[in-house]
């Protein structure tokens, strides 16, 4: 299985997306997930430890119903907001695909290292990295 392939899991699907130019015309990489209401993207990046060679990988956005909404300043303007439940959904499906993934031999450019650098394993969320329904302006924390 290559590493931009859905993945299949109990909550639903998920998959690596690549990397693209987004709408602020910058390099962002991605990942997509289905749920019931349709396919959403978000930004993936590496957070580097103090050695400066390996690695864990943040979440810094969700919710774009297009993969080049990536980069979007206005996220209110590109990002559809959605219910805690969801985006709990949403957590379980990355982490559980970044396990699957870290455990193959193909790996997206995010997860990919070197032989001097490594991912740790860890996956964090950026504080306000998806917007909740309750108050479409906020960002999840």
């Amino acid at each position: 299985m290559s590493w931009n392939d859905w993945h299949t899991f109990k909550e639903g699907q998920a998959r690596f997306a690549g990397g693209i130019r987004g709408v602020d015309e910058l390099g962002h990489e991605t990942f997509a997930v289905r749920l019931d209401s349709g396919e959403y993207f978000g930004e993936i990046k590496e957070v580097w430890l103090p050695n400066e060679h390996d690695f864990n990988l943040e979440i810094l956005s969700f919710g774009y119903a297009s993969q080049g909404d990536a980069g979007m300043p206005l996220p209110t303007w590109s990002s559809r907001s959605f219910s805690p439940t969801d985006l709990a959904r949403v957590m379980s499906l990355v982490m559980q695909l970044v396990r699957a993934v870290a455990e193959s031999d193909d790996k997206p450019f995010v997860m990919s290292g070197d032989a001097d650098s490594h991912f740790m394993g860890q996956v964090f969320f950026r504080d306000g990295w998806a917007l909740v329904a309750d108050g479409a302006s906020e960002r999840a924390s």
